[in-house]
């Protein structure tokens, strides 16, 4: 009789998207270069390409809707933080 072989079940868990601050920072300062559509359509551009970039690597929707909203928040509390800086503010 034939054994079954061992299999062990991997689970990937993604590098916290809200933790790459040279990402975020570079994106924010993108995204503080551009006006309305122009700056509506790269964020969608760079949310696309971090989506696309853990579908191949094998992430379920779920976990990367998680992700990309994840970075989208750091995106904007950093535009908050370039705000603030730039009117005097505390960051």
């Amino acid at each position: 009789m034939m054994q079954e072989p061992n299999v062990n079940i991997v689970s990937i868990i993604p590098f916290p998207l809200d933790r790459e601050h040279r990402l975020i920072r570079e994106t924010a300062r993108q995204l503080e270069r551009r006006d309305g559509e122009r700056a509506n359509k790269y964020f969608r551009t760079e949310c696309n390409r971090i989506y696309a970039r853990l579908q191949v690597l094998g992430f379920d929707h779920a976990t990367i809707e998680e992700q990309v909203d994840r970075f989208a928040s750091a995106v904007q509390l950093e535009l908050q933080k370039m705000a603030m800086c730039a009117t005097g503010g505390a960051a």
